[in-house]
């Protein structure tokens, strides 16, 4: 299911996001479309999100069920700042 941290990138709240990870908070969990944090920053186009995630050491390779990667999601998600960072 969905963690704290998965709806805070998405929210692009960087606070809870940090709250969440200093409580131990895992990056790596998955929902279930196994897709990370990172993932659904990505999906939902939040860089800051995305940026944050990445600093922290999240897994820049992981894919969904779909065999979706970081970048697909970016690009799904119409954001161009976040392709961008991403390649």
């Amino acid at each position: 299911g969905d963690t704290l941290l998965m709806t805070a990138a998405e929210h692009e709240a960087l606070d809870v996001m940090k709250y969440a990870l200093r409580s131990g908070a895992s990056m790596e969990d998955r929902d279930e479309h196994r897709r990370t944090a990172l993932l659904r920053a990505a999906m939902a186009g939040k860089l800051l999100s995305v940026r944050f995630l990445r600093e922290q050491g999240a897994h820049m390779s992981v894919q969904d069920k779909h065999d979706s990667s970081v970048l697909d999601m970016a690009v799904r998600s119409g954001k161009i700042k976040v392709v961008e960072y991403l390649i």
